[in-house]
């Protein structure tokens, strides 16, 4: 069930009140992102229409998720089907259309690790992976896990945005990008080399 909003005007410093549910409201390019965890769902409000379009977020089998979209995160279809075997996955969806997913597997007993998180081009700046993500970490919570790691370059947008959600730096991992795949990877125009292991306390 979608909760009700009580408050529909807004500026870029307001946040939206939504009942029965704890809410974030971020805006970015005229939308605001509500994660609704309750529901499972997520909001859009598009400030220029003033409307709101609803994307669901699903547990889904591994081979649900278009590889396509995976991809998009890890460039290896080895490294993905390493991974992908009995893992935990979400997607995210609007009328039936993949916009975006998560894969997580179990590290150890209490320790979940996020391999996989990407948003399609087109939908992207959306909120749609904040969205997934704090699905994911709720959830597992709700599971009892009482950690989750991840491994992600040194730099680039990525970094921030796992650090917003809560994950701090453990360690790092010289050269593991050059060792553990046979084609260089660059974004902004620097390869990358070394990896950063984050993690997040539930």
């Amino acid at each position: 069930m979608l909760p009700l909003i009580h408050r529909a005007a807004i500026t870029p410093s307001q946040t939206i009140i939504v009942t029965r549910t704890r809410l974030c409201g971020r805006y970015r390019n005229g939308l605001v992102n509500l994660s609704c965890f309750a529901g499972r769902s997520a909001l859009l409000y598009d400030t220029d229409t003033e409307s709101i379009k609803v994307f669901k977020i699903s547990q889904v089998t591994p081979g649900t998720i278009p590889m396509s979209l995976l991809l998009l995160a890890d460039p290896s279809e080895r490294s993905v089907a390493s991974y992908c075997d009995g893992a935990l996955c979400y997607l995210a969806t609007e009328d039936g259309a993949a916009l975006g997913a998560s894969v997580f597997n179990t590290r150890c007993k209490d320790v979940l690790e996020l391999f996989n998180i990407a948003v399609a081009p087109e939908v992207q700046a959306r909120g749609i992976g904040t969205a997934l993500l704090e699905h994911a970490v709720t959830d597992a919570r709700e599971r009892g896990y009482v950690r989750i790691e991840l491994g992600t370059g040194t730099f680039g947008y990525q970094l921030a945005f796992y650090q917003r959600v809560g994950f701090r730096v453990d360690k790092v991992v010289k050269n593991y990008f050059l060792d553990n795949y046979d084609q260089p990877i660059y974004e902004m125009g620097i390869q990358h080399k070394d990896m950063l292991r984050l993690s997040l306390i539930l």
